[in-house]
């Protein structure tokens, strides 16, 4: 038997993993499909286990030799197979019983230039398949626990299971064939061609798995991990066939940890899928690996299948996938039409949820690696999407490192994406890129007025920004009726904007989905505001507040800071007639936050706000200054609107004596600290004296556009 051991890299192969429970046995049901064939027994031969450590007992009916390492006991009984699933005449099959104690070992004689296997006739349970077979168990094949000379040795699973982390139900390997590929036969060619396929797919995916993680992979596929390839023939007698399969039963005899890659001959274009589950077998470990063998999909699965929002141990095979090939299943993952055709071209993110199809997370992983700025959406029509910026190579690192961390959710591979392009300052994209690919949302609300009543002919869309660009979803052609409501059928996911249309003006209102709002439900956004006020229009158009409060502050060592409370409050998001800013900075050396909240009233002519700031920086020699201040203005009433440089302004003045009551809240303090912690300068404020002789004293609030 060769075996792969001098791969420099380890590859994985895609399959259907089947369920971890024990499953009933298929037979034919009338609908057309085949029965199961039956077992057909010839001779058998019943032998004394040797005693002895080391004691062999040599088959005529098989031409094998028998070994017990450390001595048997009871009965050895020897069954011929002459016919059964998978399995005819000439093939050699045997099934053993015995129940005696001792280990039990098949000695087979190998020239080192043909391919020997040995199979065991196991619970396909053991296995990542891609397709769903006729039986619940199939040839697998065991790997060698030593080779002496011409002679390659397997030890025999045929006791009690032994303890390990598999925990699934056992009762002992029974049927056996040996499977020989001569040197120079098409089946040892074909062979030699899918060993070196699998070679070259990992030594090629390595590149894509982080450089700080390449040491153990390599470490791990040509030691404790390194997998047996096996290529079964599909003979044309047999009923039905063995398809692709990933083998990651480390311990699941109890006996030698070994995971196996089954390409059969008929499927040698699933090479790149299996050696994807592998690799992520080698990323994860035994242990971390434990948990998505035991979550598996369905054996009949395939993209756009639902309910794989928390399996994803299909998605690292259609990584790898990606990586070697460029496609998935002949179907390009950027896409948005990759799920819908997987799902049959009848689906949409109104019937089902798109988070929860076969492939999403294969999906985001391609749009943050896409350089196409146009792509198909999930409805087939061309958009213009976001492209993430930065080395394609680092990229696909990044993905793998996802991958490695052990992600085992739709929803945590979403979050992890967005980690890691917050660093690049492009999570913004995020909204705009997976709306096109189907993580879209249909939504309602009701239009209403300042007054609360409903408002008639409005229309909306979805707006994403990304920096200055605005990603436009679209409008609905009929109009809010009577009673205000209104729908859309595609709304960006996350934070983003309702942009309402009504009389000749828009207004911006921010709305957010939660990525755990599944695409199929509906959200339903209640009351929205409309302005349909001249002045909310013009303060609509306003995206900052001058906020100037000019006059002698006084604080408690003494000194009067006359403008310390001037600040421009930006960038300002309005929802009807109230309004927010939440902004920030975190630098290496200094941090700081901004929160505004406020409102003009239902019809503008009434200011009430309130801000909280927050500074601190740290500077050579371990000094520390923080400052925070907070300030409330109520009811401050409105003074004028105006044009300037053809910019609109809205002000909201007093001052003197009449600015003080308006002013219902303000506190302040300034500390400096050492590198020990003491504070070695502190001063807070203490109060305003509005009515000062020959002082300024403006309260002067002013939007601006």
């Amino acid at each position: 038997m060769r075996r792969l051991a001098t791969f420099i890299i380890v590859w994985v192969a895609l399959c259907a993993l089947s369920g971890c429970g024990e499953r009933e046995r298929l037979t034919s049901d009338g609908s057309g499909d085949p029965a199961l064939p039956e077992w057909v027994y010839g001779e058998s031969q019943v032998y004394d286990a040797p005693a002895a450590p080391g004691g062999r007992i040599v088959d005529p009916l098989t031409g094998r030799t028998f070994r017990f390492p450390a001595g048997g006991s009871g009965l050895l009984t020897i069954l011929q197979l002459e016919s059964g699933p998978q399995t005819e005449s000439d093939e050699g099959a045997f099934e053993i019983i015995y129940e005696g104690s001792g280990s039990l070992e098949i000695l087979i004689d190998h020239d080192p230039e043909d391919v020997d296997f040995l199979v065991g006739y196991l619970p396909l349970d053991y296995a990542v398949q891609e397709g769903e077979e006729l039986d619940t168990s199939g040839w697998l094949p065991l790997k060698s626990t030593a080779g002496q000379g011409d002679t390659l040795v397997f030890e025999l699973p045929v006791g009690a299971k032994k303890a390990g982390a598999m925990s699934l139900p056992w009762s002992g390997v029974k049927k056996f064939k040996p499977v020989r590929y001569k040197k120079g036969t098409a089946n040892e060619v074909l062979f030699a061609q899918i060993e070196q396929n699998v070679r070259e797919a990992m030594n090629t995916l390595i590149n894509a798995v982080p450089a700080s993680r390449r040491a153990q992979v390599q470490q791990d596929v040509n030691g404790p991990l390194s997998p047996v390839l096996y290529v079964p023939q599909n003979r044309s007698a047999y009923v039905f066939k063995s398809t692709p399969k990933y083998v990651p039963y480390w311990d699941s005899f109890g006996l030698v940890s070994q995971c196996a890659i089954v390409i059969p001959d008929d499927a040698t274009g699933s090479v790149a899928h299996e050696v994807g589950h592998y690799l992520h077998h080698v990323l994860l470990g035994n242990s971390g690996y434990l948990g998505f063998f035991r979550n598996v999909r369905p054996n009949e699965h395939h993209v756009g299948m639902a309910g794989a929002l928390n399996q994803l141990i299909e998605e690292p095979a259609y990584l790898a996938e990606y990586y070697l090939k460029g496609i998935v299943g002949g179907l390009g993952p950027e896409k948005g039409t990759f799920l819908t055709n997987g799902g049959g071209g009848s689906i949409s993110p109104i019937s089902v949820d798109y988070r929860d199809l076969e492939g999403m997370t294969m999906v985001l992983f391609a749009a943050i690696l896409r350089e196409d700025t146009e792509i198909r959406n999930y409805a087939n029509e061309l958009v213009t999407v976001p492209v993430v910026q930065g080395s394609r190579e680092q990229l696909w690192q990044d993905c793998y490192e996802i991958v490695a961390l052990g992600t085992s959710g739709v929803l945590a591979a979403r979050d992890k994406i967005e980690t890691l392009l917050q660093n690049s300052g492009q999570a913004d994209k995020i909204p705009a890129m997976l709306q096109a690919i189907g993580w879209n949302h249909h939504i309602v609300c009701r239009f209403v007025d300042g007054n609360g009543d409903p408002l008639e002919g409005v229309t909306a869309r979805a707006i994403s920004k990304v920096g200055a660009t605005e990603y436009r979803l679209p409008t609905r052609t009929r109009e809010s009726d009577g009673t205000g409501t209104y729908g859309l059928s595609e709304f960006f996911p996350g934070a983003n904007t309702l942009r309402i249309y009504y009389d000749g003006d828009s207004t911006d209102v921010p709305k957010t989905i939660p990525w755990t709002t599944p695409t199929n439900q509906q959200v339903d956004f209640g009351d929205v505001s409309v302005a349909n006020d001249e002045l909310l229009r013009k303060l609509h158009r306003c995206d900052h507040l001058a906020f100037n409060m000019r006059a002698p502050h006084v604080w408690n060592d003494g000194e009067s800071r006359d403008r310390h409370f001037e600040h421009n409050l930006w960038p300002i998001v309005w929802d009807g007639y109230t309004f927010s800013v939440r902004d920030s900075l975190h630098g290496t050396n200094n941090h700081w936050w901004l929160t505004v909240d406020g409102d003009v009233g239902t019809d503008g002519r009434v200011l009430t706000v309130e801000y909280t700031y927050y500074y601190k920086v740290d500077f050579n020699g371990g000094i520390h200054d923080e400052s925070t201040m907070h300030v409330r203005i109520s009811a401050l009433p409105y003074t004028q609107d105006y044009i300037h440089m053809g910019f609109q302004h809205v002000q909201y003045l007093t001052s003197g004596g009449e600015a003080a009551p308006y002013v219902t809240a303000i506190d302040a303090e300034y500390v400096r600290t050492n590198a020990e912690g003491d504070v070695v300068d502190q001063f807070e404020y203490i109060s305003t004296d509005w009515t000062q002789a020959g002082a300024i004293a403006d309260l002067d609030l002013t939007f601006g556009e």
